[in-house]
């Protein structure tokens, strides 16, 4: 299953939790919903009020994470228990939520402002529908609807970007050496986009920088929360840098391949606390941003309205991935995938393709 669509995600995390249940526990599933026993149910509850004991009594924040996820899994767990298909009613729900407003309830105190209300005239969710059929019907309707609203999400983006003044700006993001420069080459000779080397750009806005006044990016290191390196590994990898004595940004570039976990660290703390800053600065004058590496700041120039999608470049049958103290970016967090697992003229062809999509004709052929 490609992972494009929010439902789609859920979809996976709910496959995950079905496959626990199932193969772990070895959970009999009914065709058709129904309640559990009484024994069960109360086993449930205690099960789930002891996960919200937990949150309550959690004093890390990754225990209480740990407490709430364990909480979410558990009751998903229970809904599949029941026979009923969740992500089907999960989006009933999900759509009836968000038909409320924002608003506090007398009966939930300490919501400090961030609560939801009941307007007049809401409906709650009509989960009837999804619990009179079987599984096997419910499944077969919900991936119909699903394959239709995938459909219809591709032609409004093929719209959105087409409607953009000028070229879309895109964000092509992959491990290191699976191919996202050739792919930025291709758009940019063949479909007239303008790119610039985000890594040769952070080599004389960043890396450069920190390698000359080492003691200011330290500092600046610890401000953003270390992301990345220990400060005294950062300190070591910055004076190994510097007993390279690059000559210039070019030989910084070249040799990045040494140090991908400093550069990771430092190119996350350029952009902290304005975490789309460099994505701001490179789509000022380019079409293109290949290589963002940090989630955060993936997330970020997402949700800044900066770009108008991501494509992500896969070569993993071939080249080996990078760990994630180098690259937190996932291949799910794009809305495209280009495969560069074949030979070149089989990456053009897939570019092409995908150029396509965009209603973008060739400059070049």
């Amino acid at each position: 299953m490609e992972l494009k669509s929010t439902a789609s995600w859920m979809e996976r995390y709910l496959e995950l939790v079905y496959h626990f249940n199932t193969e772990i526990i070895g959970l009999p599933i009914p065709s058709q919903p129904s309640r559990l026993n009484d024994g069960r149910k109360d086993w449930a509850m205690s099960a789930l009020n002891e996960e919200v004991s937990e949150f309550f009594q959690a004093e890390t924040l990754e225990d209480e994470v740990d407490a709430l996820l364990d909480l979410a899994y558990f009751a998903l767990g229970r809904i599949i228990e029941m026979g009923v298909v969740p992500g089907a009613t999960f989006e009933e729900v999900h759509a009836a939520n968000m038909a409320k407003k924002r608003g506090e309830l007398s009966k939930r105190p300490n919501a400090q402002g961030f609560d939801a209300l009941k307007p007049e005239g809401w409906q709650p969710p009509n989960l009837l529908p999804y619990l009179a059929l079987d599984r096997r019907q419910t499944r077969a309707a919900y991936e119909a609807a699903l394959s239709e609203r995938e459909a219809a999400e591709a032609v409004t983006e093929r719209d959105m970007l087409s409607m953009n003044d000028g070229n879309p700006k895109l964000v092509i993001i992959g491990h290191a050496r699976h191919g996202k420069d050739t792919v930025a080459e291709i758009i940019s000779r063949e479909y007239g986009f303008s790119f610039t080397s985000s890594s040769l750009f952070c080599a004389n806005h960043v890396i450069m920088k920190a390698i000359n006044n080492p003691k200011e990016a330290l500092d600046r290191y610890v401000e953003a929360g270390c992301p990345g390196l220990t400060e005294l590994q950062l300190r070591d990898e910055l004076e190994l840098m510097k007993a390279r004595g690059y000559k210039d940004a070019d030989q910084c570039f070249e040799d990045r391949i040494n140090f991908r976990t400093a550069w990771f660290s430092l190119i996350a703390t350029y952009c902290y606390p304005e975490r789309e800053r460099l994505a701001r600065e490179i789509f000022d004058d380019n079409d293109l941003y290949i290589g963002i590496r940090d989630k955060r700041e993936f997330h970020a120039v997402a949700n800044s309205g900066l770009v108008d999608g991501v494509i992500w470049v896969d070569a993993s049958e071939r080249v080996e991935r990078e760990p994630m103290a180098s690259c937190t970016v996932e291949p799910w967090m794009a809305n495209w995938v280009i495969d560069n697992n074949g030979t070149e003229d089989d990456l053009h062809r897939n570019v092409h393709q995908l150029m396509a999509q965009f209603g973008l004709e060739r400059i070049t052929q």
